[in-house]
């Protein structure tokens, strides 16, 4: 996952697998289909910033909580190095407020055994409970369904706009998804658990 590169007072756009975080005038935006989009922010020291992830929904197909699985661990490296750089700007972990958006159930995702969750569901839970262990009030959300989103991180007062798509308009982003969740498990698969996580 890689810091996204901007100028100041731009719109920054983050890809699947990509983090942003700011403390000066500049909107963030991403399109949404399976994916979740955590956007964080320190109303205090006016520090704000966004990921996109996908999970694989492999990671809760047990019962219980799914962050000892290779999988969630990857989740909370995606949440773990947003809130760092937000650290590294000056947010301090008392003042973090959440939103959370994405997790949509799109048809090329969909699993036919119904005893699994999709992915959607998947990233859903996932951020829900990081959020949840971390004692990160999440205040605001708009999550599941069928729909894509777009959404747009407003620096001014930390709101998030959304604009919802129909599926036939996400066929690049599914594409876009479908490579990084695919190469997500190429890497899993070649290093095993070598997966180094702080606090």
């Amino acid at each position: 996952m890689k810091q996204t590169p901007c100028q100041p007072n731009q719109k920054v756009i983050i890809h699947p697998g990509g983090y942003f975080a700011t403390n000066e005038k500049i909107f963030i935006s991403t399109l949404l289909g399976s994916c979740v989009a955590a956007c964080l922010f320190d109303p205090v020291k006016k520090v704000m910033g966004m990921n996109h992830f996908l999970l694989s929904s492999e990671t809760y197909k047990q019962k219980g909580s799914g962050f000892a699985t290779l999988t969630g661990r990857y989740g909370v490296h995606a949440m773990e190095l947003l809130i760092n750089k937000m650290f590294k700007l000056g947010a301090a972990r008392i003042n973090l407020k959440a939103k959370a958006f994405g997790g949509a159930t799109l048809r090329e995702f969909a699993n036919g055994n119904s005893r699994m969750m999709s992915v959607g569901e998947t990233n859903m839970r996932f951020i829900r409970e990081f959020l949840t262990k971390e004692n990160i009030p999440l205040i605001s959300e708009d999550l599941g369904g069928t729909q894509g989103r777009t959404i747009y991180f407003d620096w001014r007062d930390y709101s998030v706009y959304v604009r919802r798509h129909h599926p036939v308009d996400l066929s690049s982003l599914l594409e876009k998804e479908k490579k990084y969740q695919e190469g997500m498990k190429r890497h899993q698969d070649t290093n095993g658990d070598n997966i180094t996580l702080w606090n």
